[in-house]
């Protein structure tokens, strides 16, 4: 009988490969790897959000001003997520597309990014991190906010 996944995620990220997978991405972006994807990574890293919660945010919801994410529609209603200075930073400057509202926009077409997993495999591949999912690194964020590092 086959067992299926008990949805536990077992795989985080300790301190120093969360310095590596940095490394790593500065390392893919200076040979030339796509921005969106990498940003994206940045972003799960920097404020914890969840994937979709990240590549389908609307630029209308990040509150720079005020450091927070507002999330009007959540399990629980209403939400605001807090992140910090870097980030907003980092979400400020992202590159912009005339008419797309999305933080992370699509290479192709209107919608959001969605090739992060790729993006993921490829820069975990040149760190040389096994076992690294997007879900993984939602937990680095607090990991390493909790601990002081950045």
């Amino acid at each position: 009988m086959k067992q299926y996944a008990d949805g536990r995620q077992r795989r985080f990220l300790a301190l120093d490969e969360i310095v590596t997978l940095g490394a790593a991405i500065r390392d893919a972006e200076a040979a030339g790897e796509g921005g969106t994807g990498l940003a994206g990574i940045r972003c799960l890293l920097m404020t914890g959000l969840r994937r979709i919660e990240a590549l389908a945010l609307p630029r209308a919801r990040v509150d720079g001003r005020a450091h927070y994410i507002r999330f009007e529609d959540t399990k629980s209603g209403a939400q605001l997520s807090p992140i910090g200075a870097h980030a907003v930073k980092m979400l400020k400057n992202l590159p912009r597309r005339d008419g797309c509202p999305w933080a992370f926009p699509a290479e192709r077409g209107d919608g959001h990014f969605v090739g992060l997993p790729k993006v993921l495999k490829r820069v975990c591949r040149r760190a040389g991190l096994d076992g690294v999912t997007v879900h993984s690194i939602p937990f680095a964020a607090f990991l390493t906010l909790s601990t002081g590092q950045r």
